[in-house]
């Protein structure tokens, strides 16, 4: 029988506020604790960390982690071993860009357009792709400079910072592991449940182009992620449960962290094998570890053994977990609340698995559309470009840039408003005052002051008024009804339709070419819109980045707004809906 144990770690938050002071106490304790478990278990092989090793991902942090490790690993030479690390990062494992910067908008209220999460997969030279790698650059530097023995080592081949698959080697034993970045998309703070992403591609880029095949050349696999299937958006769920960790038995266990709590699940759907998850507990939390009473968050860490006799194969658990003894210090026990441990013991009952057929010849069975590795993206800057100041400053420059002899009849303008409290201003007493040169055609999309979507928004204040949506709604239909030759007399095309969703961006779009657009967000305690930002479609661009965001931008806005103005749900305003005729 041949047997591969390894350690669970995850969530070590070193850097957080008050670890300093508790940390040493802590340390011992761990240091304590493994040397009687591995000892119970028969050795380490791997020690496997699910991500947030440090609080905000700086490089101090990730130095003081390499530290911890270093003395980790002396530890474990004083017991005979010399175990191999395996790490994916958390989402406190990079450092967060600015919220209102252009593209971390685009990536965190955008994913879902056609244009933003495709083309983040698709192009690894996208200004998104070259945010993430800045993200997790510290990370990334720290990985390669580890002294420890650990996988993978030389350059990265995954798809994103923190993607590989490795094989481990164990006398006759050949184990695969899997890390995929889950933490890519948390780009900021309040993400909520199934915000985040993962990508089928991930898989088959880290696996050299075929991930089943390379799945299929070892005895048993593990896959490792920071986040639970259930922080994933439905299509990475999909993705996840369908694809990757499918059939259930190709990853023998799948482990992650970040809920700080731990939990062992097997689940069976329609009757299918069992997909095996060990959610890990936080190895620090500074309300577990500090707080006498009321703690929220357990402590703890588990180690696990696979045994393989014969083709059966097999797991078995020693969950740990912090808990106040006698004299109200904290030491580390057997975690009884969440595991199912027999009287008298310190792991798990054996818990026996189902492996798929090895297949050693399948990394040569590649299909023709096999997806080929991902060469690292080399790192680029990547600026946003800040436009005007105010909605003042925007109505000046738009007055200026249609009076311009150059530009071409008719002048088109696409607008996205919010309750139109200004707006409406600016058409109705300077653009519909004026006598155009040319043929100017306007189409504005604002808020329906009567949709529940918007009605219901908590802390707008006085950006979103559903009552001026309303208000401002009627007073254009009639003002419209009662000028409309007046309007047309000076060569100028209105109309106007509503949308019924809470708004991401507001804006104008002239001639497909120059955007102005403010971002609409809410922190919790007020909506707030960024500071205007202009991109300009120009074929003496600056720079072919000034380019990339300028095209990335205006397409964004037109196809929202193309999208939102010709939906059926988008009531008319002016021109009203056409009068129905009646049957007969």
């Amino acid at each position: 029988m041949e047997k591969l144990n390894f350690l669970h770690l995850t969530d070590l938050h070193l850097g957080v506020a008050g670890m300093r002071e508790l940390w040493p106490r802590v340390e011992r304790n761990l240091r304590d604790d493994l040397k009687f478990l591995v000892k119970e278990a028969g050795g380490l092989d791997l020690v496997c960390f699910t991500g947030d090793l440090t609080q905000q991902g700086k490089k101090e942090e990730f130095a003081e982690v390499g530290k911890f490790l270093q003395r980790l690993w002396e530890h474990f030479a004083s017991l005979g071993q010399r175990p191999c690390l395996l790490a994916v990062p958390g989402n406190h494992d990079l450092v967060r860009p600015a919220e209102k910067d252009p593209v971390v908008l685009s990536l965190t209220k955008l994913w879902a357009d056609p244009m933003v999460g495709p083309e983040f997969w698709n192009d690894p030279q996208s200004q998104y792709r070259h945010l993430i790698e800045d993200a997790f650059t510290n990370y990334r530097e720290w990985w390669d400079g580890l002294p420890l023995p650990h996988l993978p080592e030389g350059p990265p081949t995954g798809m994103l910072p923190g993607d590989f698959a490795v094989t481990f080697r164990k006398g006759e034993l050949k184990i695969g592991i899997l890390g995929l970045n889950t933490a890519f998309l948390q780009l900021k703070g309040g993400m909520d449940e199934g915000s985040l992403a993962l990508d089928l591609r991930q898989f088959h880029a880290a696996c050299g182009g075929n991930g089943p095949a390379w799945a299929q050349q070892h005895d048993a696999c593990l896959l490792m992620t920071h986040h639970p299937a259930s922080w994933l958006r439905p299509e990475a769920r999909n993705d996840l449960e369908g694809e990757i960790h499918y059939p259930p038995e190709s990853f023998a266990l799948h482990l992650f962290g970040h809920m700080h709590e731990a939990d062992l699940s097997a689940l069976s759907s329609g009757g299918g094998s069992e997909r095996r998850r060990l959610q890990g507990t936080a190895l620090f939390s500074q309300e577990g570890w500090s707080k006498i009473d009321q703690r929220q968050r357990t402590c703890g860490y588990t180690l696990g053994s696979f045994s393989f006799d014969q083709g059966a194969a097999s797991l078995q658990l020693w969950p740990r977990k912090a808990l106040r003894g006698a004299g109200r210090t904290w030491d580390i026990k057997v975690d009884h609340e969440r595991f199912e441990i027999p009287k008298g013991g310190e792991a798990t009952r054996v818990m026996p698995l189902r492996l798929p057929e090895k297949n050693a010849d399948a990394a040569d069975a590649s299909p023709p559309g096999g997806i080929p590795a991902v060469p690292p993206v080399p790192r680029r800057k990547y600026a946003g470009l800040v436009g005007p100041a105010n909605f003042r400053e925007v109505h000046n420059l738009l007055a200026e840039l249609l009076t311009k002899s150059d530009v071409p009849s008719p002048v088109r303008i696409k607008n996205i408003a919010l309750d139109m409290e200004m707006t409406w201003a600016l058409i109705r007493d300077d653009i519909m005052s004026r006598r155009w040169g040319k043929r100017l055609e306007w189409q504005t999309l604002m808020v329906d002051g009567r949709a529940k979507a918007i009605t219901q928004l908590r802390n707008a204040g006085s950006l979103i008024s559903p009552k001026m949506a309303k208000a401002r709604e009627t007073e254009i239909g009639e003002f419209c009804g009662s000028k409309a030759q007046y309007i047309e007399e000076h060569n100028f095309g209105f109309a106007c339709r509503v949308y019924a969703e809470v708004p991401l961006m507001h804006g104008f779009l002239v001639d497909d070419r120059i955007l102005f657009v403010g971002l609409c967000s809410n922190d919790g305690k007020a909506w707030t819109t960024s500071p205007y930002l202009q991109f300009i479609r120009n074929p003496e661009k600056r720079s072919e980045l000034d380019g990339e965001i300028a095209r990335h931008f205006i397409q964004v806005f037109e196809g929202w707004f193309d999208a939102h103005w010709n939906a059926p749900a988008a009531r008319r305003v002016w021109p009203r809906e056409p009068a129905q005729t009646p049957p007969g």
